[in-house]
C-alpha cells in the first residue's frame, strides 16, 4: 500500500539531491520529525551530527560518508537542508519527491510509502538534501509531514508519528 504526500507546497521546483540514512532511535528520539535544519559550513555540519548522536544509532559509515562528501569546497555554493523524520514502522520507505520554493517557503516534499503488513519497530531516518546555495535564499524551511516531539514517556503509549 502506498501512502502519498503529493506537493501541496506548489511553487517554483529546485533542483536537488539528498541522502536517506536509517538512523534508529534511543528512547528519547522515537516518533520525533524534526523541524529542517540548514547547515551551510562544516562546523554546522558536526554541530548537526552531534546533536543527532544524542538520540539516535547512526552507523560509523554513515557518519563518514556525511563528513567526506560535505567539506569547505562543497559549502562554497551549496548548503544542506537535514532533519530527521519517525514512522511507526521500519517497513516505511521515506524517499523525497521534491524541493519547492514559494515567496513564503523552502518546503522538502517527502513521500512515505507504507507496505500492507508493517513490522511494529520505531524508526527514524535522518535526511541531507543538498541544494545549491541562491536557490536557497534566506527563505524559511518547511517539509510537508507534520512536525512532532514524540513523547516524552519511554513506555511508547501515546506517540505521535509522521505516517499515521
Amino acid at each position: 500500500m502506498k501512502s502519498r504526500i503529493g506537493n501541496r507546497a506548489g511553487g517554483e521546483p529546485i533542483d536537488f539531491r539528498y541522502r536517506i540514512f536509517r538512523t534508529r532511535p534511543l528512547g528519547s528520539g522515537a516518533g520525533v520529525t524534526s523541524s529542517p535544519s540548514l547547515i551551510s559550513s562544516v562546523q554546522e555540519l558536526r554541530t548537526f551530527l552531534s546533536g543527532a548522536h544524542i538520540s539516535w544509532q547512526w552507523a560509523d559509515q554513515s557518519v563518514s560518508e556525511l563528513v567526506d562528501a560535505y567539506d569547505e569546497h562543497y559549502f562554497e555554493d551549496h548548503v544542506l537542508v537535514a532533519g530527521v523524520v519517525s514512522a511507526g514502522s521500519g517497513s516505511t520507505r521515506v524517499n523525497i519527491t521534491g524541493v519547492s520554493r514559494t515567496e513564503e517557503f523552502l518546503t522538502v516534499i517527502f513521500q512515505l510509502d507504507r507496505p500492507a503488513i508493517g513490522t511494529a519497530d520505531m524508526m527514524s531516518w535522518h535526511y541531507f538534501v543538498e541544494i545549491g546555495s541562491s536557490d536557497a535564499g534566506d527563505l524559511p524551511l518547511n517539509i510537508n509531514l507534520p512536525i512532532t516531539r514524540g513523547n516524552q514517556n519511554r513506555g511508547g503509549r501515546g506517540w505521535t508519528v509522521a505516517d499515521r
